[in-house]
């Protein structure tokens, strides 16, 4: 018994010794991926709001959808969408904010209100995102979670720089950077290490100083399913909280 308590207060005494966690990175990575990071998020925290009309296709095994937007958005989570066809008639009003939605088909006097997550935004609208994710989709801005420099491992790829995005050791996430730090692609990764949804970013131009995508494409197994292309962009306008509010707007809507 006197052996086996000389063995637990030492392993007591080596737990207090060992200390901290060292940081695999050098002092020179660790300053680097702070860097990237803060310039992350001024990035981000550049966008409050975005008003925008855009060219929008989506395109699924069950779903083919093309038409012109008038798009409102509120980050994080408020968005008001408006669907034209090619001779102006509304096709399609979607208004979320926060946890609820409205979707409403006036030609065929349809209507949902939903709780808008993955599912039923994939079931209504054809793209497997919750309402958040898809505001930031249409702000530019991939949906990177909170990160620290240990998250991050770095790598240069010609003139940019690829960042592998780590959880619990494993890379779940891929960000490609240009070399003044647009982002240009981001990957999901699979349990497998496989790519399962991409989003490129493309022809980025300077809006009220802050460098937005004007056309952005998501990729699920490798097939475009999302395609927007913004005609014009207008950022951080001040924009009627009314905009956003979720009520049924036709007798009868139902909810889903």
């Amino acid at each position: 018994m006197q052996t086996l308590w000389k063995s637990f207060f030492l392993l007591l005494f080596l737990a207090a010794c060992a200390g901290p966690p060292v940081s695999l990175l050098s002092p020179e990575q660790d300053a680097f991926h702070r860097g990237i990071i803060e310039r992350l998020q001024a990035q981000q925290a550049g966008i409050r709001t975005l008003s925008g009309v855009a060219r929008v296709v989506i395109e699924t095994p069950k779903i083919r959808f093309a038409g012109n937007e008038v798009i409102h958005l509120k980050v994080p989570d408020r968005l008001y969408l408006e669907t034209h066809d090619s001779l102006g008639g509304l096709q399609m009003l979607l208004v979320a904010q926060e946890e609820r939605g409205v979707l409403l088909y006036p030609a065929e006097s349809i209507e949902r209100t939903f709780s808008p997550r993955k599912e039923n935004l994939k079931r209504y609208f054809g793209v497997d995102l919750t309402v958040p994710e898809l505001v930031r989709l249409l702000a530019g801005i991939p949906p990177l979670p909170p990160l620290t420099p240990e998250d991050l491992r770095s790598e240069r790829d010609g003139d940019g720089i690829v960042l592998s995005l780590l959880s619990g050791g494993r890379v779940h996430q891929r960000v490609r950077m240009s070399r003044t730090g647009e982002i240009l692609r981001w990957d999901r990764l699979d349990g497998r290490g496989a790519v399962d949804v991409t989003l490129f970013f493309e022809e980025f131009r300077e809006v009220d100083g802050v460098k937005l995508p004007f056309r952005i494409l998501l990729q699920k197994a490798g097939e475009t399913v999302l395609r927007i292309r913004y005609r014009s962009i207008f950022l951080n306008r001040p924009l009627d909280p009314g905009l956003f509010e979720v009520h049924p707007a036709l007798p009868g809507g139902g909810n889903r």
